[in-house]
């Protein structure tokens, strides 16, 4: 893998606006899946478009589980920008675990990592 088609950024920034900051898990995520997984994604910088930043509260449920979570100050990010961020730092068998999944939206817990403002 992996190249990333030009339409598909076309289309994030129309529906949620510009890339505003990086989420980078410091910490492993709550999710069902298998730990060995979920571990993959510390250190791996997730671009945040804007319309994701800010949120207070949501009920998001599991891609996984479909248990459904209340999750306080969420980072939403797209799911193929996700599943690519993970290709490009080398991730790959959490990038193929993630794949089918990648139309959704992932959602992390803003304690997990450190969001940063893009400048």
């Amino acid at each position: 893998m992996h190249s990333f088609p030009i339409s598909a950024i076309r289309i994030l920034h129309e529906q949620y606006g510009p890339v505003a900051a990086h989420f980078t898990p410091t910490q492993v995520p709550e999710s069902g899946a298998p730990e060995h997984i979920k571990q993959q994604w510390v250190d791996v910088p997730l671009p945040v478009r804007q319309s994701q930043i800010g949120r207070l509260a949501v009920r998001f449920p599991d891609i996984l589980t479909g248990e459904v979570r209340d999750i306080d100050e969420p980072i939403g990010v797209a799911g193929i920008e996700a599943v690519h961020a993970l290709w490009v730092a080398g991730r790959q068998e959490a990038a193929e675990y993630w794949t089918r999944y990648q139309l959704g939206l992932f959602v992390f817990r803003t304690y997990e990592g450190r969001l940063e403002p893009l400048k």
